[in-house]
């Protein structure tokens, strides 16, 4: 019970998975293990001792003046002499669950370079380290040590032999169920084996490569590539099997800091060809990194513990320093005004950060600050990858300019001649040909030249624009942006550009054409406004240097004004197209009840100081009724602008924003705009064909039912001539009516645009209307109901093509509707054939919200009934379409007000567990507003 308990607070402090270390500081660490389902992490405290000697496997060893220490974690402070020592011994119990007995396990530890041994109840299990012996890749990879569990306490112990005094080095260090193909263990193996090995001797070939081409080039750069590439060679390489067969580990892990100098100088003077030169400090670099290649090869010749420690300390904080300075040029030739951007620049100052950032990782792992993998390989790689890109695109793009010029050198000495004679005339064509257009070209054209001075060649055209012909020699700055729209900022800034380009090389118009405006206004002498587009080009040497700059200026005035009055017919004609596909009699209910929602809007905003849940809830409903019925009916603009709207309502209420009464009613007053001009194009524009005829329209079905009523009742029989008045009367009582088919079809005329926008098929629609019709006074409450209900069921009931291809349906659902008057009631039922309400969700929400307590669990018919709460919805996001929870609240409501209701009701009888439930929803109104012909 105590084993279960102390495991318990374990858990809790957020260790393994599984287990954790318990603390024993009177004879051991122990490790508690119930289950390997998961790794179990030996991540912790363990018992530690540098002594040496055979009997610390033993099981009855003496480890009272043992240390306990943290592993993975440096053996730097575990001793209070601060002697440098090379061998440690780490000992810990294992305690097992009876049930893992007979059970196989991997135990994983990384100890980098090192010699190993393991024991496990004295008895050695595993060695590794031998010279001429072949293991697996020896370096960096986790160490499998497999064994069966064969007791519920074992004691494990195992040795370390290593020089960086860092025993367990990196994770894994993790106990693991055996698993012949663990893809864990083998991608760890392939990483720091196989991968690491082809890396080294590819980075190997591209070096010899740019050796190769520094010789045929001598550009000194290219050699840089090279050795970096070259250089890195021991690092990769050295820690492998291979090696192994000459040399022993210890060789081979100061060897392999050689790869880390290289990485550090080269990229170094590498930096130094796109930002600017450091002869100095190349020097003393040079001297410095020279100075560690000659001390680590002497290490790997002469060994001393104490001088490796100091200066494997000493190498890695000069290469941070350095690459930070690589960091630097980089980042200023990237991000600065330099001319020399080579491509595959910003790559290698990606891969320098990641460098600085792997090697800073590592040192924190070496000096026990994080548990990690280290990550220096990783960085190690970027930099050699992006370096050699960066040579790689030099070289190539030199030589296809090379090619290029060869070519064009070819055919330039087999015509030389006939080429300036020809260009002779050419040039002479040219200039006439120019000095007729700036005489005729309807465009003004000028230059400007040194101290941004108007070239006197220009077109006459350019007079017509400023009215003047006091061009020639004008300062550019003056002549063009004197009395104009532009801020003294945008011209100091115009000036300074100009100033800094003429004379310099086109690239660095490029980098600052973003300055100069493409088009302004500007006042003329008599106060004319005009608005003129300008169009600037450099015109430049052979050596791409900018001698002067062509400005093409244009009057738009005329063209601007036309565009905006375009674009305001337009937007009218579009509107016109909106109202003439809605009948008359649904525009004109549209307008008054939208008008009839906005004046109560209005009407809470000024009145409000201080915004209430109620007043919210009333503003986002009736704007969301407003912005859904313009949906229905295709009125484009008004849905965006109510849309708009309606989003300041939700983010009110979802406490985002504070209420800004102000701020309220300028969107509301745009809402109001775009309605009244909605309005004003129908009474204006479209007041001919609008049919504005007073009295009822009467339906021709119902004329004929009553025309036979009536040849009915001419007949002596009594029975007869009182069924044909109760007839009449029936139908008479039918003609302010109108039929339940006819009030939902522009409805589900907008179903396909909203299952295209939510990316479902449009269902079908069946409408059972039993001969009923409801009264025109219900008929647009009744599109604000269809129109909210409607849409839940495209956008919660019915499932994706997919699914409903998957679970045996029709790829396109179905909605029915049906009518029946029962009881002197009108009742409505609708529903579909999709999965039905997610009672999970929503009782999760409900739950979330405290509106129900886990102590009194609710009903699937108490859930159901939270979708008519406000703000309660079971879409994953929020869309134009639904999300808000409002839809079926304003259902509710819209109900109520006709002293109506609606209720869910179960099309089954599952259990309250299910995830989805199909529903039907039975609308109930007054028999007044139904009426039912035979």
């Amino acid at each position: 019970m105590k084993r279960i308990t102390l495991f318990m607070i374990l858990l809790l402090c957020g260790f393994s998975v599984n287990a954790e270390p318990v603390q024993n500081p009177c004879s051991s660490c122990d490790f508690l293990i119930q289950s390997l389902d998961k790794p179990f992490s030996l991540v912790g405290t363990w018992l530690f001792t540098r002594d040496d000697n055979p009997q610390n496997k033993d099981l009855e060893a003496d480890t009272k003046d043992w240390k306990i220490v943290k592993a993975p974690g440096p053996w730097k402070k575990v001793y209070d002499d601060g002697k440098s020592f090379r061998v440690g011994w780490y000992r810990g119990t294992l305690h097992f669950d009876p049930s893992l007995l007979g059970q196989e396990v991997v135990f994983l530890i990384d100890t980098y370079v090192a010699r190993l041994d393991v024991f496990l109840d004295g008895q050695k299990i595993y060695h590794r380290g031998d010279i001429n012996k072949y293991e697996p890749y020896y370096g960096i990879q986790p160490v499998p040590v497999r064994f069966k569990i064969t007791e519920t306490t074992h004691t494990l112990a195992f040795r370390v032999d290593t020089i960086l005094m860092v025993g367990i080095y990196q994770l894994p260090f993790e106990l693991r169920a055996y698993n012949p193909g663990d893809a864990f263990i083998g991608f760890f193996h392939f990483w720091g084996g196989e991968f690491r090995f082809l890396a080294a001797h590819l980075a190997l070939g591209f070096g010899l490569f740019f050796l190769l081409v520094f010789y045929k080039t001598r550009y000194p750069m290219y050699l840089l590539a090279a050795l970096s590439s070259i250089m890195v060679y021991p690092f990769y390489a050295f820690p492998g099997n291979f090696y192994m067969k000459w040399f022993d580990s210890q060789t081979l892990l100061v060897l392999h800091y050689i790869g880390i100098i290289s990485l550090g100088i080269f990229p170094y003077y590498f930096a130094q060809y796109f930002y600017k030169e450091f002869p100095k400090n190349n020097i003393v670099h040079g001297v410095l990194n020279l100075l560690l290649l000659v001390i680590f090869s002497y290490l790997s010749i002469d060994f001393h513990l104490e001088l490796f420690q100091k200066v494997r300390v000493i190498l890695f904080l000069y290469e941070v320093s350095l690459i930070g300075v690589v960091i630097y040029m980089l980042s200023r030739t990237v991000f600065g005004k330099s001319s020399n951007k080579t491509k595959g620049l910003p790559l290698l100052l990606v891969a320098e950060i990641f460098f600085f950032f792997s090697c800073v990782h590592d040192i924190l792992i070496a000096l026990g600050k994080i548990n990690s993998v280290a990550m220096i390989f990783s960085g190690t790689l970027f930099v050699v990858v992006a370096m050699l890109w960066v040579a790689s695109n030099i070289f190539a793009d030199t030589f296809v300019e090379n090619k290029r010029l060869v070519k064009d050198l070819k055919t330039i000495n087999e015509h030389l001649e006939e080429m300036v004679e020809q260009r002779t005339e050419q040039l002479r064509q040219k200039n006439n040909d120019i000095q007729s257009m700036l005489q005729n070209l309807p465009q003004g054209i000028l230059t400007i030249a040194e101290e941004n001075k108007i070239h006197p060649e220009y077109s006459i055209y350019l007079e017509t624009i400023f009215e003047t012909k006091q061009i020639a020699g004008q300062e550019i700055m003056s002549f063009l942006f004197e009395s104009s729209n532009l801020g003294v900022d945008a011209q100091g800034q115009i000036n300074s550009t100009l100033e800094s380009c003429i004379g310099e090389d086109e690239m660095n118009f490029d980098l600052n054409r973003g300055v100069l405006p493409l088009e302004y206004e500007k006042t003329l002498h008599d106060g004319q406004v005009k608005t003129l587009s300008l169009i600037w080009s450099p015109i430049c040497n052979d050596d791409e240097i900018i001698e002067k700059i062509l400005v093409c200026v244009r009057d738009v005035t005329q063209l601007k004004q036309l565009e905006k009055e375009a674009g305001q017919q337009k937007k009218e004609l579009e509107m016109i197209g909106e109202i003439l596909a809605i009948t008359n009699k649904n525009f004109v209910s549209y307008i008054k009840n939208s008008n009839q929602f906005l004046l109560e809007n209005r009407k809470l905003i000024e009145n409000t100081t201080q915004a209430s849940d109620d007043v919210l809830q009333t503003l986002f409903r009736n704007m969301h009724t407003i912005k859904g019925n313009a949906r229905v009916y295709g009125l484009h603009n008004m849905t965006d602008t109510a849309h708009h709207a309606e989003q300041s309502y939700d983010a009110l209420r979802k406490k985002q924003i504070e209420w800004n009464q102000e701020l309220l009613l300028r969107e509301l007053n745009e809402v109001s705009y775009s309605l009244e001009l909605y309005n004003q194009l129908y009474e204006e524009k479209l007041s001919v064909f609008s049919g504005k005829q007073q009295g009822t329209f009467v339906e021709e079905t119902l004329m004929e039912k009553l025309k036979h009523a009536l040849q009915d009742s001419a007949t002596d029989k009594l029975d007869t001539i009182r069924h044909s008045i109760s007839q009449m009367k029936t139908i008479i009582m039918a003609f302010d009516t109108e039929s339940l088919d006819k009030t939902v079809s522009e409805v589900i005329q907008s179903l396909p645009s909203i299952a295209k926008e939510i990316g479902k098929p449009t269902p079908t629609v069946l409408v059972k209307d039993q001969n009923v019709r409801v009264r025109s006074e219900i008929v647009p409450m009744l599109k604000d109901v269809f129109m909210h209900l409607f849409r839940n069921a495209i956008d919660h009931g019915i499932e994706s093509r997919e699914e409903r291809v998957r679970s045996g349906k029709s790829d396109k659902g179905q909605i029915t509707l049906e009518a029946a008057i029962v009881n002197g009631k009108l009742q409505l039922r609708l529903f579909d054939d999709g999965r039905g309400l997610g009672l999970v969700k929503l009782r999760k929400k409900a739950l979330e919200q405290g509106i129900f307590t886990t102590d009194t669990p609710p009903t699937d018919q108490d859930v159901a009934q939270l979708i008519f709460a406000s703000g309660m919805s079971t879409a994953e996001q929020v869309t134009t379409i639904s999300g808000r929870g409002v839809g079926m609240d304003a259902v509710k409501r819209f109900l109520q007000r006709q002293q109506g209701d609606i209720e869910i009701v179960f099309q089954n009888q599952e259990s309250d567990s299910a995830e989805f439930r199909p529903i039907e929803f039975h609308i109930t109104l007054p028999g007044e507003y139904g009426i039912q012909l035979s």
